[in-house]
């Protein structure tokens, strides 16, 4: 399994534990994608990346 399917893996867990609120879901959602987008700009090795 790749790092891109352990990510959406993941994220499909969170979801389904979350899956009765979805304000929950979708600030998860946006802190992610705001953290992915933040570590391409400081230019984190990919392993760090992956933390993220």
């Amino acid at each position: 399994m790749n790092q891109i399917e352990k990510i959406d893996m993941l994220e499909q867990e969170m979801i389904h534990f979350n899956r009765n609120d979805p304000k929950r879901i979708q600030h998860l959602m946006k802190v992610h994608r705001f953290a992915q987008i933040i570590g391409r700009k400081e230019h984190l090795d990919e392993h760090t990346q992956f933390l993220t």
